[in-house]
């Protein structure tokens, strides 16, 4: 049997965490979860377990850290963003390409 450096057993071992998002993937409905709904709605983030099916395909939702303070000091809720990961094949794009990547969706025009 394997062990980690920490001396526990790497075989089958899942911790609470792994299990846990594991459980959000399998009731997902082939990972897309109620994301959609959440995203048509006036809350500023989305639950826990649409942030993890979000992971999976790659987009990251991390509050805007340009107005956390002045948010805090306003007693507003934290303004959310979302950070996309993309693969760019030889770490090259055409300035078309990276247009098509920045312009914001056609169905919000704030949306960047």
């Amino acid at each position: 049997m394997i062990r980690a450096e920490t001396g526990r057993d790497c075989g089958d071992h899942r911790d609470e965490a792994g299990t846990a998002v594991e459980d959000i993937k399998r009731s997902s409905n082939y990972l897309r979860g109620a994301i959609s709904q959440e995203l048509d709605n006036d809350v500023a983030s989305v639950s826990n377990e649409s942030e993890q099916i979000l992971k999976f395909h790659g987009i990251y939702a991390q509050d805007n850290r340009d107005v956390r303070r002045e948010r805090a000091v306003k007693g507003e809720e934290l303004d959310y963003i979302f950070m996309i990961r993309v693969g760019v094949p030889g770490g090259r794009l055409t300035t078309d390409q990276w247009l098509a990547l920045d312009a914001p969706p056609p169905t919000s025009p704030t949306a960047r």
